[in-house]
């Protein structure tokens, strides 16, 4: 698709692209020369890939896990590579709400669902929030800022060699006391930063929390976001233990301020988009899930990193998505934003031997351990052949199987979410 100018080509995660050569040669020089920027959704981030790839036994490109659209040049030639969610805008919204515990009005899904709002920007405005709700937990960031006066009555310390100019001149005393002040450099990125989602990024202030708009106020009063903020001083900030949340808040917010590396749209000069890796908010949305579930029915998450052969050289880590357990049960989880039509190579034969291991380290003579892929699914599973005894050893109490969440139709898809956990209940029962 050609506008203005630009060829656009369209793609959908994980799915095979149509191009021609002439698109095929500028993909190529895509994964080889442009560095796209990569937004996470965990601090366990998985191996980045090529946002797009090409599988020589099809003779065909595929799109990878990753959403979102970046702008490059090939042979004088602007071309914008765009990756939209395979389930749709109105899932990947319901995701996010899960992922984040917020709810966004109905005007945002129906919008999504007419393709009435750049959703990228609107999910950007989300991640800030969540960001902004953890870096506030201890309120609004404070310096000590000193200040030196002059009166009749003294506040603070005493300034013995200053007062006795000042009782000469106006018949007063100098002292300097020390202010817990709002107004520096972390929150004037923090408030710029909340101007420009707002202006541009979709961000409503219905979806902020009473106390934060308060804070969100007190800012507005005191800051003047139009100066420029030096990228030095940026790298200068330093937070005491107790304000480390605002940490990742000013990263994002840097990055806001700094758009070129967020969007593209209306930019006059060529510019590099964000990615959002859905493998990862496929797991963070199956983890959440899970513990929210089946922690208040007795169960409880456990540590899922474990070093194994440690004291050689080819020691390794074992790191399933999820390890929870309840009584003499333990549950592994992987979770695997993959495509899965029920056939046999959907399964990819590392992923299967991988949960396997994890089955194995598992293992106690004492729990029943059981092991699974969790897909999102467009069918309804066939349960009656599924939950198999681990390796197909009969004799063995371990099992494992397969799961899904359907996600064809997002207005079901609470129903299929109770429907999963039902089903991850029932399998761990016997």
């Amino acid at each position: 698709m050609t506008t203005d100018n630009k060829k656009y080509i369209e793609a959908k995660d994980c799915l095979p692209l149509a191009v021609n050569e002439e698109e095929s040669n500028a993909l190529l020089y895509f994964i080889k020369e442009v560095e796209p920027h990569i937004l996470h959704f965990s601090h366990r981030q998985k191996e980045k890939e090529p946002l797009v790839y090409f599988d020589y036994n099809k003779r065909q490109w595929f799109a990878n896990r990753y959403i979102g659209e970046c702008e490059f040049v090939h042979h004088h030639q602007t071309y914008v590579l765009r990756i939209t969610p395979r389930f749709g805008d109105q899932l990947l919204l319901k995701l996010f709400e899960y992922v984040y515990a917020t709810k966004l009005p109905p005007s945002y899904h129906s919008l999504a669902k007419n393709k009435g709002l750049d959703l990228h920007k609107l999910l950007i405005s989300i991640m800030w929030i969540s960001l902004l709700k953890k870096a506030l937990k201890h309120g609004l960031l404070k310096k000590n800022k000193k200040i030196k006066e002059e009166g009749t009555t003294i506040r603070g310390n005493f300034l013995l060699r200053e007062s006795l100019l000042a009782v000469k001149v106006s018949n007063t005393l100098s002292f300097e006391y020390t202010l817990k002040d709002v107004n520096n450099l972390p929150n004037q990125i923090l408030y710029k930063a909340y101007q420009i989602l707002k202006r541009d990024y979709f961000l409503s202030d219905n979806l902020l929390p009473n106390v934060i708009k308060s804070d969100l106020s007190k800012l507005g009063s005191l800051m003047h976001t139009k100066q420029s903020i030096k990228l030095s001083d940026y790298k200068k900030i330093r937070l005491s233990s107790m304000f480390k949340g605002y940490r990742a808040m000013l990263d994002f917010s840097w990055k806001i301020i700094n758009a070129k590396e967020l969007s593209i749209e209306n930019s006059n000069t060529l510019g590099k988009s964000f990615f959002l890796d859905m493998a990862e908010l496929w797991e963070v949305f199956v983890l959440k899930t899970v513990s929210k579930n089946l922690i208040p029915k007795g169960w409880n998450l456990i540590e899922n990193e474990h070093e194994v052969y440690k004291n050689t050289f080819y020691r390794r880590k074992l790191i399933p998505d999820i390890v929870i357990e309840n009584e003499d049960k333990i549950l592994i989880i992987d979770a695997k934003y993959k495509r899965m039509n029920f056939i046999k190579d959907d399964v990819d034969r590392t992923d299967i031997f991988q949960i396997h291991t994890y089955s194995y380290y598992f293992d106690d003579v004492d729990k029943s351990v059981y092991s699974s892929l969790v897909y999102p699914i467009e069918k309804e599973l066939d349960d009656k052949t599924n939950k198999q005894s681990i390796l197909d050893k009969s004799n063995h109490k371990s099992s494992f199987f397969i799961e899904g969440i359907e996600v064809h139709n997002p207005d079901l898809f609470d129903a299929k979410i109770i429907k999963f956990i039902n089903s991850i209940i029932d399998k761990t029962s016997s």
